[in-house]
């Protein structure tokens, strides 16, 4: 296998680790991690991607707290879960194309939590 395969090959990992996220990035990370020689590309996107996930299911459960606050809480819950969904399609395709394209992309906040777990 030469190293354009090797490289396409890490690309595509990538990219299935958030398809699912954050399922099948913590299945491409149980699958690495143990490996002698893990790749830290795809590895990386493997832990964004679950954390990735968690950060969304954080802001859901968020929001439906919020929800509870009579009248203003009630508002704030309703922009978040009208937008919510938006932004979070709009972070996933463009994380999709940044782990397919070969690029080591850094979320703010969360790209930084990544590279302890690496």
């Amino acid at each position: 296998m030469n190293e354009t395969e090797t490289k396409s090959d890490d690309n595509l990992m990538a990219l299935v680790a958030y398809l699912f996220c954050p399922f099948t990035g913590l299945i491409i990370y149980l699958m690495e991690k143990d490996k002698p020689d893990k790749r830290r590309f795809v590895m990386f996107h493997a832990v964004q991607s679950i954390m990735l996930g968690i950060v969304f299911v954080i802001i859901y459960i968020s929001l439906i707290i919020i929800n509870v606050i009579p009248f203003i809480g009630t508002i704030i819950s309703a922009i978040g879960f009208l937008t919510m969904p938006l932004a979070g399609f709009v972070i996933w395709i463009f994380m999709l194309y940044k782990a397919y394209s070969g690029e080591e992309y850094h979320l703010p906040v969360i790209g930084g939590f990544t590279e302890q777990y690496i």
